[in-house]
């Protein structure tokens, strides 16, 4: 198929992938670890430790979950369409029919 033969993986877009992803696993990371540093641990385990905890943190955290349930929505999202459109394209009517054809390219001087 001649629409698929410049079809590859690119290394930008290899570069790209791996950024936005390391960037994605340092920003969801480290809001645990920010908040473990922030609190005394045995106060965490004691009995009352449970109402110690800040409402921020907790509206931080709902916040970062939802961040990532819906980034990972879009790219679900993303993928079905790019899916769709591919299996569309490999299944379209060219308008002829490619049995006994015979193909020929010519190289105009210039």
């Amino acid at each position: 198929m001649p629409y698929l033969r410049g079809l590859g993986l690119s290394l930008h877009v290899i570069g790209f992938a791996a950024v936005v992803g390391l960037a994605m696993a340092i920003l969801f990371s480290i809001t645990p670890v920010l908040r473990l540093s922030r609190t005394d641990l045995r106060e965490g385990l004691t009995e009352g430790g449970r109402s110690s905890v800040r409402a921020v943190w907790r509206h931080l955290g709902a916040n970062l979950v939802m961040l990532e349930l819906c980034t990972a929505m879009v790219l679900l999202v993303g993928a079905g369409l790019l899916g769709k459109s591919f299996y569309r394209l490999l299944h379209t009517d060219i308008g002829l029919q490619p049995e006994h054809l015979a193909m020929m390219r010519l190289a105009a001087p210039h």
